[in-house]
């Protein structure tokens, strides 16, 4: 009988372990996975930071341009033109006091049903002074204290790349109300424009093109027109002609030269044409 053999070991082997060539191989392999990934990676971040740049520059810049044209709209007069300022009166409503329901005058009509908040429109005044009397689009002193009730101005810091809001009230001094509106702007430029179908600018279109430009209304000379030509827009009787603002905006969030949002619009402030435009005190 053949004897039963227990306790068996297999024999035990060494480990051969990676050559160098195999290393090789597998860090080749490795880098060729790993660099189409890796830039698939960076671009995708990149991708998706540029877009969000993008709508925060779009969200930003329109910030701007609604208070603009909210202020804009309100406008009755402008007093100060440039390509990258505008100085502006509104009416009462738009100072912090102004009391919409309340009864200025006490005549029964609460104030922003009222078109006389004052009740002075029958007063008669020298020409001088009729810029604080009558109804309200062509009083500018409703609350009576001789002073210009509301002035807004809207500029641009070319060296800060900012734009600011200004506003003063009562004829206090520009700079104690300043809005700092937005960052980046890299661009900001204002253009003035009048209309043909006016009674003042149908005499300036001097192309015939239709457009009445700022550069048509400055030049074109009494007595056919108020200009003074002088390169600019800077008399009351120049800026009557005034009804549209174009305002041209650009953002460059990140400061690297590529434009991340612009806008170029058009706006046209409707109490312009109605206020006969009296000298302000």
């Amino acid at each position: 009988m053949k004897k039963l053999i227990t306790n068996y070991q297999l024999p035990i082997t060494a480990s051969k372990g990676l050559t160098l060539i195999e290393l090789m191989i597998y860090a080749a392999v490795l880098g060729i996975i790993t660099i189409p990934l890796t830039t698939f990676f960076v671009k995708s971040l990149k991708s998706v930071y540029d877009s969000q740049r993008k709508t925060e520059s779009q969200e930003a810049v329109r910030v701007v341009l609604i208070e603009i044209e909210k202020d804009l709209a309100e406008a009755n007069q402008i007093i100060a033109s440039s390509s990258t300022a505008i100085d502006f009166i509104c009416d009462y409503t738009k100072h912090p006091n102004y009391n919409f329901y309340g009864d200025t005058d006490a005549d029964g009509i609460v104030n922003i049903q009222d078109p006389d908040d004052d009740n002075d429109a029958s007063l008669i005044q020298p020409a001088t002074s009729l810029w604080k009397i009558g109804y309200d689009l062509d009083d500018d002193d409703d609350d009576n204290d001789n002073k210009i009730d509301v002035k807004i101005r809207f500029y641009w810091n070319s060296s800060a790349k900012k734009v600011y809001k200004d506003a003063a009230y009562n004829g206090e001094a520009w700079g104690n109300h300043i809005e700092e509106l937005a960052v980046n702007i890299t661009s900001f430029t204002l253009t003035y424009l009048g209309a043909k179908r006016n009674d003042l600018g149908r005499y300036v279109d001097t192309n015939n093109d239709g457009i009445i430009s700022a550069s048509e209304i400055d030049s074109v000379l009494p007595p056919t027109g108020h200009g003074n030509n002088n390169g600019r827009l800077d008399t009351d009787a120049e800026m009557k002609y005034i009804v549209s603002i174009g305002v041209y905006l650009e953002m460059d969030k990140n400061s690297d030269g590529i434009t991340d949002y612009k806008i170029d619009t058009e706006i046209m402030p409707p109490l312009l044409s109605l206020k006969k435009g009296t000298t302000p005190h």
